[in-house]
């Protein structure tokens, strides 16, 4: 079981649902069909030129060094998930994940 899904969430991963060659309009298409929030380490979906605010049911950019592992991106994501004034914040919203900070942008 995933963060996820440990945390009560319904949760699925883009490589299980199509290819990993999968352009990022595509992902996005995805998730706006199926109602699903983005949680993403790619930083192109914080680009609000192509993916506007409010364009889709949200999107969470995890945003940290390259010398993070898995377990700092776990904790990172996790603090996130276990806080409820940001999961309130989190529809239709873009929010970004960095150790230290978050920032969220909303219509």
């Amino acid at each position: 079981m995933g963060i996820l899904e440990g945390l009560g969430h319904q949760a699925c991963e883009v490589s299980q649902q199509m290819p990993g060659s999968t352009r990022d309009e595509v992902v996005i298409e995805y998730a706006k069909k199926h109602g699903l929030i983005l949680l993403t380490c790619d930083f192109d979906f914080a680009d609000t030129r192509n993916y506007p605010v409010g364009s889709s049911p949200g999107i969470v950019v995890v945003h940290v060094p390259d010398s993070c592992g898995a377990k700092a991106i776990g904790r990172l994501v996790r603090s996130a998930l276990v806080n409820q004034e940001l999961m309130d914040q989190l529809p239709k919203s873009l929010v970004i994940l960095e150790p230290g900070r978050v920032r969220v942008k909303k219509t």
